[in-house]
């Protein structure tokens, strides 16, 4: 039996990833975590208790609406793999990141409403 993660497939992965710190030869291990759909009366939406670790990069597959106010831990990444955050049109939910670093693998709009702050890298198309 195969322990290969199947593609598309919404689990918890870790890997070890280096990353130099500003410190040299200090390495940052990050591990991963593809975030599963999480549907609340209806709407699939995303919630502080899906965004929790330090060190993590955050895999976002999917279309989420923001449940309340995201605050991202120390150190994480944001990658866009087909997914997008929005705000409706009933709140004015934000997500805060600490030197948080964001990744849009294809270009697309990811932010709908929403203007997060505490980005520090950002790579491919904002909105």
């Amino acid at each position: 039996m195969s322990n290969i993660t199947p593609p598309g497939s919404s689990s918890n992965i870790n890997v070890n990833v280096r990353a130099l710190t500003t410190e040299v030869n200090v390495p940052v291990h990050f591990k991963t975590k593809i975030l599963h759909k999480n549907i609340v009366n209806g709407v699939n939406t995303i919630t502080q208790e899906m965004i929790n670790s330090d060190n993590t990069k955050y895999i976002i597959k999917y279309d989420y609406v923001l449940g309340g106010n995201i605050v991202i831990p120390n150190n994480c990444i944001l990658e866009f793999d087909g997914g997008s955050i929005s705000n409706t049109s009933n709140n004015n939910y934000t997500i805060t990141g600490s030197s948080t670093k964001v990744v849009n693998l294809y270009n697309y709009s990811i932010f709908s409403n929403v203007t997060p702050t505490g980005i520090s890298t950002f790579t491919g198309v904002y909105q």
